[in-house]
């Protein structure tokens, strides 16, 4: 893939809900955003999901009167909320204001960092299904600062490369028995002088260092992402996901060990 470097307590409430098919059905029509994008023409440059959950109201108040308030009209920003701790009485409101909260289709996990790769991918099929003509697509931390208007003028020229990774890169390695991780530096030369240490220190079946694009942005061309979810790289990740059972490492170094080592869907 081509790699490129940018500049840097729940209330429960009396709610029934729904059956798994009905949440499906109604998380897959809850998404304004992607609603918006298919009137557009031609379709938007690139779709930005960011994780949220329910209660992150202040942080998704931050990101719309700061960056997003300057978001370039071809790049659609939305915030993705899993069907696990939906609750129209709790984000109802909110979304009628803004319209920008996108519940996810998916019922098999839970809305939490430890399940964020399934839903950042679940946003990933929503978005190649409605806006297939969409050449990229892009995740972000809700506590990121993203200056779009210059992303998207770089993503604009390069709008050619099928093969696209997007973003800050490091080097990481990943035992996927344990879940362990350790970090490696910016630059291969960095991660080939430190790996046979860590390996050591750690005794741990530690993978090769591999580069991947960090977390307060990530972007990914369509053929990259459909890959992720459809393809041998989307097998290698279900396959991953279970193997991890005391550790979930962060969804950027998790899509960077798949894209890095996935052969035929079974990984490295």
């Amino acid at each position: 893939c081509t790699a490129r470097r940018t500049a840097r307590v729940t209330r429960h409430h009396q709610y029934q809900h729904p059956s798994a098919r009905t949440r499906v059905a109604m998380a897959t029509a809850l998404c304004p955003t992607l609603e918006r994008g298919q009137h557009m023409s031609p379709q938007p440059l690139a779709v930005l999901g960011i994780p949220t959950v329910p209660a992150a109201t202040a942080k998704r108040n931050n990101i719309r009167l700061s960056w997003m308030a300057r978001s370039p009209p071809d790049v659609l920003v939305t915030f993705m909320l899993g069907t696990s701790l939906w609750d129209p009485s709790v984000t109802g409101a909110e979304m009628q204001e803004h319209s920008d909260l996108c519940v996810v289709p998916g019922t098999n996990y839970t809305d939490s960092n430890a399940h964020i790769d399934q839903k950042c991918f679940e946003f990933f099929r929503a978005v190649l299904l409605r806006l297939p003509l969409s050449p990229f697509l892009m995740l972000a931390d809700d506590d990121s600062y993203i200056n779009l208007p210059r992303v998207a003028a770089d993503l604009r020229t390069l709008r050619s490369e099928t093969r696209l990774v997007y973003g800050g890169i490091e080097w990481y390695s990943y035992d996927p028995l344990t879940g362990l991780c350790d970090g490696y530096g910016k630059n291969m030369d960095e991660a080939v002088n430190k790996h046979p240490s860590s390996r050591a220190n750690y005794n741990a079946n530690f993978s090769a260092p591999f580069p991947f694009v960090k977390g307060p942005l990530m972007v990914f061309s369509s053929s990259v992402a459909r890959e992720l979810v459809h393809g041998k790289y989307g097998r290698a990740a279900q396959v991953q996901s279970g193997l991890i059972t005391n550790t979930r490492i962060n969804i950027d170094i998790f899509i960077g060990y798949i894209l890095a080592t996935a052969r035929d869907g079974a990984g490295a």
